[in-house]
C-alpha cells in the first residue's frame, strides 16, 4: 500500500473482527485494495511487524479507528487495560495518527460500531 490517498483501519479484533471484515470489503470495492490496509492481511511474511504498520500510517492520508463495544476496556493477560500500556498496538497506531494529523494532514477518523459510543 502507498501513495497518499491510503486508508488504513485500526482496530481490536476482540471486539471489532467480523464488521471490520465488512468494512475492509466495502473500501477495497470502492478504492482497491491496494488502497486500504488491515493488519496480518497485509504485513508480508518476515517483516518487523511494528516497524511494518508505522510505515503504513506514515504513508497514509486516513486512519479508520473502528471502536467498538470492548476498545477502551480491553485487557492484557494481567488484568491492566490495554490502552494504558506503552506497547499496544492500537494505542500505538492511535498516537502515530494523532502526530501526524498537523505535520501531514492525516485525517484520524474514529468510527464506533456495535453498541460502542
Amino acid at each position: 500500500m502507498s501513495g497518499k490517498n491510503a486508508i488504513f483501519i485500526s482496530y481490536r479484533r476482540s471486539d471489532s473482527a467480523g464488521i471490520v471484515g465488512r468494512i475492509y470489503d466495502r473500501l477495497c470495492m470502492k478504492f482497491g485494495q491496494q488502497m486500504v490496509f488491515k493488519d496480518v492481511d497485509d504485513i508480508p511474511p518476515g517483516v518487523d511487524f511494528v516497524e511494518y504498520f508505522e510505515s503504513q500510517i506514515q504513508d497514509c492520508k486516513v486512519l479508520l479507528a473502528i471502536i467498538g463495544d470492548g476498545w477502551l476496556n480491553a485487557s492484557n493477560a494481567d488484568g491492566g487495560r490495554r490502552l494504558n500500556d506503552e506497547g499496544d498496538h492500537v494505542r500505538r497506531e492511535i498516537e502515530i495518527a494523532l502526530s501526524l494529523e498537523a505535520k501531514q494532514g492525516l485525517v484520524l477518523l474514529p468510527v464506533t460500531v456495535g453498541s460502542a459510543s
